[in-house]
């Protein structure tokens, strides 16, 4: 499901003492539904679309100077790091996941119903599929099943709301890091900035769950209906429900963390080279 949209992810915590103590959960198992589920495929990513906004700003702003514009590159590949995000993540889900619960995940994802939901959603994942789904824009949404289930998949994963959380972290960090090149000498309204991004949310929640409901229904357009209730019925399961929940999560703060590091990190490289340290 994760691979439809490579750029969202989410999670809450749910930690017990019955599952802590419970059967640990190999490492091999995890690696496995980490990449079948597309986690991995998407925490990879990640650095790549931290540069791609640092990208977009530059062009927007044209103010940071090449040598600190290549600095900020540099500290994303050190600080936004997937392997430490991934082993984070499997932390997470080995205190709150038992190795049945994901036996039981990896039984549905190598099923035939399995495998088929997963070729569907990576075809989004490329360049062509992405075409083709713009170019069918509004003719998606035609079908009133299929957009009913796509909105049930959205509310049930959270997709909208984790793909906002995502654009904010991003904005937050590359905001940070860009602001600290330009004026490492002043002190950054963050609260200012935070206020600025709540209220551009609810204005841009719309539009977001717009692309995520399209995003949906392209990719399951030749999925029959009877298959994709099955699939919203392997969703609505407790293993997998307690595995979106954490890998989002978790997913979620990692990316945070990574993020606030490479804002940190930049700003002190600055604050030391402005003041000769």
């Amino acid at each position: 499901m994760k691979k439809i949209y490579q750029k969202i992810i989410f999670l809450l915590f749910s930690v017990t003492t019955s599952v802590c103590f419970a059967d640990n959960v190999s490492n091999e198992s995890l690696d496995k539904i980490l990449e079948l589920s597309g986690v991995s495929v998407q925490v990879k990513e990640f650095p790549n679309q931290i540069k791609v906004g640092v990208a977009s700003s530059q062009q927007q702003a044209s103010q940071i100077e090449q040598d600190k514009l290549d600095l900020m590159l540099k500290m994303i590949d050190s600080a936004i790091l997937p392997s430490n995000m991934l082993s984070g993540i499997k932390t997470s889900l080995q205190q709150t996941m038992t190795e049945q619960d994901i036996q039981k995940l990896l039984l549905w994802y190598e099923s035939e119903l399995g495998k088929e939901i997963t070729q569907a959603e990576e075809r989004l994942s490329t360049e062509e599929g992405f075409n083709e789904m713009i170019e069918a824009g509004d003719s998606l949404f035609e079908d009133e099943a299929r957009v009913a289930f796509a909105k049930r998949l959205d509310d049930l994963l959270g997709l909208t709301k984790s793909t906002l959380d995502y654009q904010e972290a991003t904005s937050l960090a590359i905001y940070t890091a860009m602001m600290t090149s330009l004026r490492p000498e002043e002190d950054l309204d963050l609260a200012g900035f935070q206020a600025q991004k709540a209220m551009q949310r609810r204005q841009l929640y719309p539009a977001t769950q717009q692309i995520v409901l399209t995003s949906l229904l392209y990719s399951y357009q030749n999925v029959d209906m009877a298959k994709l209730q099955k699939y919203e019925a392997f969703l609505k399961t407790p293993h997998a429900l307690e595995f979106n929940k954490n890998a989002m999560m978790s997913m979620s703060n990692e990316f945070i963390n990574s993020t606030s590091r490479f804002a940190r990190g930049m700003a002190a490289i600055v604050q030391r080279q402005e003041t000769g340290a």
